[in-house]
């Protein structure tokens, strides 16, 4: 077999170094003319966006509703005509008058007439324990003062009781004397003089009735 010769690599030549330390300067740059500044193209204008059209509103769809017609009456019903007997008269009550509860008598109204002496002018009937005057004998105590006042030659004497044997005779000595007071004050309220006045306070001294009572007899001075 032939011998393969291995070849050596070329050897690169050496460059001399050179001997000049200075930089070579830079070879000169082509001359370049200059491009003139075009001006800039305005902006195209934006076209104004289509207005949406309006949705037409959906038809609606409506299914006619049958009338109702209303049934037909009924057949009025044949109603057997009765005779109607009015009600009878309601048989006529005599009224029956109202009883009205009797008033005790307070005092009996004194006469027209002047007052004569010996008689008895005017009676007060007072409740069982009570010594102030009762309000319906003002007015007839009051129409025997103006008579007193026309007569001034006449007294009046009041004869008081109070209660009968059931009460103390101390207890109704001092009822009645408080009794005869009240009349005798009203009537010198009224323009009697207390000198034509004489109280006489006789308690249970009595068995008339009302027990409860004050009389009043005129008499001459």
């Amino acid at each position: 077999m032939p011998r393969t010769v291995k070849k050596a690599p070329p050897v690169a030549p050496k460059v001399a170094a050179s001997t000049s330390t200075k930089a070579e300067p830079p070879p000169p740059l082509p001359k370049t003319r200059p491009t003139p500044l075009k001006k800039p193209e305005p902006a195209p204008k934006p076209k104004p966006a289509p207005a949406a059209k309006a949705e037409k509103p959906a038809k609606k769809i409506t299914t006619p509703v049958p009338a109702m017609t209303p049934p037909p009456p009924p057949p009025p019903a044949t109603v057997a005509k009765k005779k109607v007997t009015p009600p009878p008269a309601p048989k006529a009550v005599a009224a029956i008058p109202k009883k009205t509860p009797a008033t005790p008598k307070s005092a009996a109204a004194p006469t027209t007439a002047p007052l004569v002496p010996g008689h008895q002018a005017l009676r007060v009937v007072f409740a069982q324990s009570a010594s102030k005057l009762p309000n319906g004998a003002k007015p007839n105590l009051k129409t025997l003062a103006d008579r007193l006042n026309q007569q001034p030659k006449l007294r009046l004497q009041l004869l008081a009781y109070a209660g009968g044997s059931s009460l103390a005779s101390s207890k109704a000595r001092r009822l009645s004397l408080s009794r005869a007071l009240a009349v005798r004050s009203f009537l010198i309220e009224n323009g009697v003089r207390s000198t034509r006045i004489d109280v006489r306070a006789l308690g249970n001294k009595t068995t008339e009735e009302p027990l409860h009572r004050v009389d009043m007899n005129v008499a001459e001075r």
